[in-house]
């Protein structure tokens, strides 16, 4: 088993709305790839090795088209649902038979706000819910987010019966989109781990929030680049301090700066 590997069109992607479809056959609008003869040039990558905060760069995203095609030219399409374009067919969507594949727009507004529903369910949570956090000396429980301070538990059985929803629900996701773990080669060579092992982007998503919550990591583990609107791990740079993702970012900001 290998680590998985998603691919992304090098020609970038387009929505495809299907307004000129006759009236009562109008299909949702689509996000596929550009041009009429479908990704012709892919670039390959490894979605959970490469973007510790992909799950929160998703449950962010805005659900208007300009942002999805944004996320699909950084990550691709999310693999899970198509419907077929025919440019035969003036440019309408078809549910079977010969076109190039696309997702449809609907879908990727779905997706997003369930995550982020769960994120912030996650984020919410763990704040009240002392159990979570190893005990002082004292035997109190120690925030996070208030750092010595005890922890203000108003309800620490709701919170853990939240937690306990939140699993369920990420669990039945994991199932649902057919995502494994076992023993998998590194891509980078580097030897066997163990990992998540998804089938599609959608995936791999939620394989990245379920390890994110399986090492109890919440919001202040992770700093939204002002450059490119990644999430990343704060902890992953060199500089605690550090304010974008990488150096690539720090430079387009500057440059940014300089032309204004």
């Amino acid at each position: 088993m290998k680590e998985f590997v998603w691919t992304v069109c090098l020609d970038g992607y387009r929505l495809l709305d299907g307004a000129r479809a006759p009236l009562g056959q109008r299909k949702p609008a689509a996000i596929g790839p550009n041009g009429d003869l479908g990704c012709r040039r892919v670039r390959f990558y490894t979605p959970l090795s490469h973007n510790s905060g992909l799950h929160r760069t998703f449950a962010r995203l805005k659900p208007d088209p300009s942002a999805v095609i944004t996320f699909a030219n950084r990550f691709g399409l999310l693999g899970v649902r198509s419907a077929k374009h025919s440019p035969a067919l003036d440019n309408s969507l078809v549910g079977t038979g010969s076109g190039i594949e696309v997702e449809p727009f609907s879908d990727w507004e779905a997706e997003s706000e369930k995550l982020r529903r769960a994120l912030e369910l996650w984020d919410t949570t763990i704040i009240g819910n002392c159990e979570m956090f190893p005990r002082g000396h004292d035997g109190n429980a120690s925030c996070a987010l208030t750092g010595p301070e005890p922890c203000s538990c108003a309800d620490t059985k709701d919170a853990r019966e939240a937690l306990d929803a939140l699993l369920t629900d990420v669990n039945q996701q994991l199932e649902t989109l057919d995502v494994e773990s076992g023993l998998v080669w590194d891509a980078s060579g580097a030897g066997i781990k163990m990992a998540l092992v998804p089938h599609n982007l959608l995936g791999a998503i939620w394989a990245d929030f379920a390890l994110a919550v399986g090492a109890n990591k919440h919001f202040d583990r992770y700093k939204l680049c002002p450059a490119c609107g990644i999430y990343f791990e704060k902890h992953l740079l060199k500089r605690k301090d550090a304010i974008y993702c990488s150096d690539a970012c720090k430079s387009r900001a500057y440059r940014n700066r300089s032309v204004k």
